[in-house]
């Protein structure tokens, strides 16, 4: 994965879990989530400015976004009660990530590149067990599933829900995308 994306993964999970423990509100949790769908979205797809984002783009944002968001209230609730938030910030930069792979897939390159799943270092569910599998498909092969089946690296929609998943997608030489 990008250095940069690691990074800004990082220091959105030790900020959101400071925050959320500090009383972060709700409105303030949806911006940044938001936020970062964004920046990893337009990282991954290696748009320079909002107007190359095209009109699916924006269905698809939109989705993840509610998606990632649906669970606010309750994730505000637990962190007003005292509970330590770590695992929570771990899930919600997870599915975030998850704004990232699709782009790199969709958006983030020539549809003949060779891409591959890479498994992460964790446990791993039969879809990312399979996809992994495959080894290097052209990057149309992997929009057409990430497009069709909504299956990329840490989607809610892959037997893991994506939500402990570290996958990532590579070119066929080993090399990190974007």
């Amino acid at each position: 994965m990008n250095k940069d994306v690691e990074k800004i993964l990082a220091d959105f999970r030790e900020s959101i879990q400071a925050e959320l423990e500090a009383g972060m509100s709700e409105s303030d949790l949806k911006e940044k989530v938001l936020a970062l769908i964004l920046l990893l979205f337009a990282l991954g797809s290696g748009y320079e400015t909002s107007e190359y984002i095209s009109g699916e783009d924006r269905e698809w944002l939109d989705e993840m976004y509610k998606m990632t968001v649906a669970s606010t209230a309750g994730i505000i609730a637990r962190a007003s009660s005292g509970a330590d938030m770590e695992a929570t910030a771990i899930k919600l930069s997870n599915h975030a990530k998850g704004a990232y792979s699709y782009s790199i897939i969709v958006n983030g390159g020539e549809d003949e590149e060779m891409m591959k799943w890479e498994l992460g270092e964790t446990e791993h569910c039969g879809d990312c067990f399979a996809y992994a599998a495959m080894g290097a498909q052209p990057r149309s092969y992997w929009t057409m599933i990430a497009t069709e089946r909504n299956h990329y690296p840490q989607s809610p929609h892959l037997e893991c829900k994506g939500l402990h998943c570290q996958c990532n997608m590579v070119g066929d030489d080993g090399d990190q995308e974007n």
